[in-house]
């Protein structure tokens, strides 16, 4: 239900503000995760978003830099599904979401 709620917050806001929201949200509803992996985006490496990680006991795991083959297959999988279905669409919630991205996957066949 949380993140749900951030759905409409992630146009206007400047990317650091964004995430931290975001996160801090995820982290007010969900269990916290053991470990977060991001690439080395201005937004993941703010103070402001570490600060809340550290604080919260959780690891941090970077992408090298200039290392965008090391997940490209992930990369490519998120890029169809953006520009084919996400951004062609306006969703309620995020089961809404969710189950729209499944069925673009299963009609796909991506996985």
């Amino acid at each position: 239900m949380g993140i749900e709620r951030s759905i409409p917050k992630l146009r206007g806001l400047e990317p650091t503000k964004n995430i931290t929201s975001i996160l801090n949200e995820a982290l007010a509803f969900y269990p916290k995760p053991k470990m977060f992996n991001t690439d080395q985006g201005s937004q993941y490496t703010a103070k402001a978003h570490m600060n809340i990680l550290k604080k919260h006991t959780i690891k941090i795991s970077m992408d090298g830099k200039c290392r965008a083959t090391d997940n490209i297959c992930i990369e490519r999988f998120w890029r169809i599904i953006k520009y084919e279905e996400i951004y062609l669409n306006e969703y309620k919630n995020i089961k809404i979401l969710n189950r729209a991205i499944e069925k673009f996957i299963i009609k796909s066949k991506i996985i």
